[in-house]
């Protein structure tokens, strides 16, 4: 095979591929299916969700899920593939047909011929009585009051121009192709780099990792954020919360030590990273002292002070109890159980979960064991819960809209107008014949309005 034949082959395949992603039906068929896709993505459940929709489902379909990642089709590697593809085909489409529109762009038109404005649609004829300069002063007044640009060619006995408007308006197609190509690279930065989470800071501590929203996977933000303290405002004569705000730091006691406050709807940023007040709650604070009890005398039998995650072991050596976590309102059967503590009991290797009311001590009794628990002392303390976001291409999103929004308007609402006029010396001097046309690249009714406008006017001149 000689050099030649390479570069044929290379040509060949070069112009194949060109074809196929400048193709429109590539691009109705990437549409389609990113639409489709987005719509089930809208209504599909969470990973938890998804996970109990697959039990009992053959294993290759959950095997195909777990690849597709149809739990989190926004962030799966299929669907990023089909939205760069999308912006390949847009780009190759503008680029098969841009040239020739840029011709119509950057070509300067000719002053018209009589045989241009024969060969159109919307003309008129009107011979009045005005000169020639007349004639032609009255013209370039109805060009400047629609602010019309004017190419024009004058003769002894004869004038003849061109006046049009909106010719960069044909672009309007490839304004909007540009605004899109924005949003979905901005859309995809965001996706790769960027990340959504919670963090919760209790009053007075520190931390510095996010829980996120996708995984619930630990992020470290390699700087530290501090709750310095958390307030509910509340409306008056109730308990029920109008605001809340916390005074966050920053990089507590460094350099770039920084300090404000963050409430609802008052989001703030740092290092890029956006932190909105989400919510609150409590958490317990130190330890929580529980005692035990017979369940047939009320005898207590025993007294532990636990923390989160500890594990006691009840005097009859067989039975132990794992305190699970605090919840400051616990519902059960619909019933609010105010501040509650939850566990498991074990015992002869089962596992009983236990709920251990404040406000209802012998709620525990509910269990049936040999003993029941009950809390007597603890503390608490307020914790700031913000939502935590970062998203680089959130700018080139929005200006991405905007351009897009801008192409989009100027594409259905602007068009392209041309207006052609020959003026002819009649045979006397105070005689002259208009001969006028106009077009438009796509409003048509515009066009015929146009040449109306364009006569009412001169005969008004004309008569006044």
């Amino acid at each position: 095979m000689n050099i030649k034949n390479i570069i044929e082959i290379v040509e060949k395949t070069g112009n194949t591929l060109w074809d196929f992603f400048a193709s429109l039906k590539l691009t109705i068929f990437l549409f389609t299916v990113i639409a489709s896709a987005s719509v089930a993505g809208t209504f599909m459940p969470g990973k938890i969700g998804f996970m109990k929709f697959l039990q009992g489902k053959p294993e290759w379909i959950i095997r195909l899920a777990d690849v597709l990642e149809l739990h989190d089709i926004y962030n799966s590697p299929w669907f990023a593939f089909l939205i760069i593809m999308l912006g390949v085909n847009i780009v190759c489409c503008s680029f098969e047909r841009l040239p020739s529109v840029m011709k119509i762009v950057r070509k300067k038109p000719l002053p018209p011929s009589g045989s241009k404005i024969e060969s159109l649609k919307n003309k008129n004829r009107y011979a009045s009585d005005m000169s020639m300069e007349e004639g032609i002063y009255s013209a370039k007044e109805y060009f400047k009051k629609n602010r019309l640009k004017v190419y024009e060619s004058k003769q002894s006995d004869l004038y003849s121009c061109t006046a049009e408007k909106g010719r960069w308006t044909r672009l309007g197609v490839y304004i909007t192709h540009f605004g899109f190509l924005l949003l979905i690279t901005g859309g995809l930065i965001g996706n790769l780099t960027g990340f959504t989470g919670v963090i919760e800071i209790p009053e007075n501590e520190t931390e510095s990792t996010v829980t996120l929203f996708d995984n619930q996977q630990k992020l470290d933000l390699n700087f530290t954020v501090t709750c310095n303290y958390f307030e509910i405002v509340k409306y008056d004569r109730t308990n029920t919360p109008k605001s809340y705000e916390s005074e966050i730091i920053f990089n507590k006691g460094l350099e770039d030590e920084y300090k404000d406050i963050v409430r609802v709807n008052k989001p703030l940023r740092f290092n890029n990273i956006k932190f909105i007040q989400s919510g609150y709650g409590r958490r317990l604070e130190g330890k929580v002292s529980l005692s035990l009890h017979d369940i047939k005398t009320d005898e207590k039998v025993a007294e532990y002070k636990m923390n989160e995650g500890d594990t006691v072991t009840f005097p009859d050596g067989k039975t132990k109890f794992n305190l699970f976590t605090f919840r400051p309102n616990f519902n059960i059967s619909r019933h609010n159980l105010g501040e509650t503590f939850l566990g498991i009991v074990l015992k002869n290797k089962k596992q009983i979960p236990a709920a251990l009311p404040v406000n209802n001590p012998g709620f525990d009794k509910h269990r049936r064991g040999d003993f029941y628990l009950k809390v007597n002392d603890f503390n608490t303390k307020y914790y700031t819960s913000l939502q935590v976001n970062k998203d680089q291409g959130v700018y080139l999103v929005y200006s991405g809209f905007l351009i897009l929004l801008s192409g989009c308007f100027i594409s259905f609402f602007m068009n392209h107008k041309s207006f052609y006029l020959v003026l002819k010396k009649g045979e006397k001097d105070d005689n002259t014949e208009f001969i006028f046309a106009s077009s438009s690249n796509k409003n048509k009714k515009a066009a015929e309005d146009e040449v109306q406008k364009f006569y009412n006017f001169i005969t008004v001149n004309k008569e006044s």
